[in-house]
């Protein structure tokens, strides 16, 4: 969360966007797992409900172009 905080204020303006819809993505994601308490399987029932949040596809992909281009950082998907 600090990592993407700090870059959104760092990075070119044209990608600043990207960075910020990427952070509050990051955030959702934080929220959704603090909530099942940083269960790694939360019931099959209860993500039916409440699925978890869907990364931004435009921006995961400039987020990762930019890591890539500026520090080396090659970008798995899991």
């Amino acid at each position: 969360m600090d990592f993407y905080t700090e870059a959104v204020e760092l990075v070119d303006q044209a990608v600043q966007g990207a960075f910020a819809e990427f952070l509050l993505y990051e955030q959702a994601l934080y929220d959704f797992y603090e909530a099942y308490e940083w269960n790694p399987s939360p019931p099959l029932e209860e993500l039916v409900e409440n699925p978890p949040p869907t990364a931004p596809a435009t921006a995961t992909q400039t987020v990762v172009q930019v890591l890539e281009d500026r520090c080396g950082v090659v970008a798995t998907a899991e």
